[in-house]
């Protein structure tokens, strides 16, 4: 498998010869950032996001550097430096070249890579931010901390929703499923809501099972055609969140 380190370059090659794949695993490259220097240090990547094509991603380092990986074209640039690390990226989906990246500060801002100019800051959350879920349409995205999810308008920036929940039930994720105006909520007692991103009302309720022991749900993925939801996590009661109209 190839190796590229980008170290402190702005722009380059992904690779400078035919990467093939892995005859184990299938990977194709394996990109590092290293500092250089005498105690040369590797600098992690955070969060990496594909836009709607497939074939370029972006990619957030813990010094805050973000960059776009073209893949299809064999290239790389350095896009934004935030001076802070990144907690969650998105693709903004209704104009392509807008990105959403939640840092360190509790704030969301959205870029646009290839003008690199800032588009709109924006804050309400008061811990860090873990995921950004964009609507298939990109009109409305939701930012997800542990204490709240927030609903806001692409077009304007203005928050339109927030999902308040009682302070002993944290929140582990919000999202849109795919092609649908349904959003579904999972909270850290394992407990599923599915609300209308439209009225908000809640729709139903997934089962928690009844026996064994609890489940304490981390990660998810629908299908495509939002008809099977995989939920993952390690070996009381549920609670409902309500979202409110947002003043802001």
């Amino acid at each position: 498998m190839h190796i590229t380190d980008i170290g402190n370059k702005e722009n380059g090659k992904i690779w400078y010869r035919n990467p093939g794949q892995s005859p184990s695993n299938g990977a194709m490259v394996n990109i590092i950032r290293s500092t250089g220097g005498h105690r040369s240090k590797t600098v992690r990547f955070l969060h990496v996001a594909f836009d709607t094509t497939g074939e370029s991603f972006l990619a957030g380092d813990h010094h805050g550097n973000i960059y776009v990986f073209d893949v299809a074209g064999n290239r790389f640039r350095l896009v934004q430096k935030t001076a802070q690390a990144c907690t969650a990226l998105a693709f903004n989906l209704r104009r392509t070249a807008e990105y959403l990246v939640a840092l360190a500060d509790y704030s969301i801002k959205c870029f646009d890579k290839d003008t690199k100019q800032l588009v709109s800051w924006m804050r309400g959350h008061e811990c860090a931010v873990s995921s950004v879920s964009v609507h298939s349409s990109g009109r409305y995205a939701i930012t997800t901390s542990s204490d709240t999810a927030q609903l806001w308008d692409m077009d304007t920036f203005q928050r339109k929703r927030k999902l308040n929940v009682r302070q002993s039930v944290g929140i582990q994720k919000v999202f849109f499923l795919p092609l649908s105006n349904t959003i579904l909520s999972c909270f850290n007692d394992d407990s599923i809501f599915a609300w209308e991103s439209d009225t908000m009302f809640c729709k139903y309720q997934l089962a928690m099972p009844q026996e064994g022991p609890r489940l304490y749900y981390r990660a998810f993925a629908v299908t495509r055609d939002g008809r099977t939801l995989a939920a993952g996590g390690g070996p009381t009661s549920c609670t409902c969140g309500t979202w409110t109209a947002s003043s802001s």
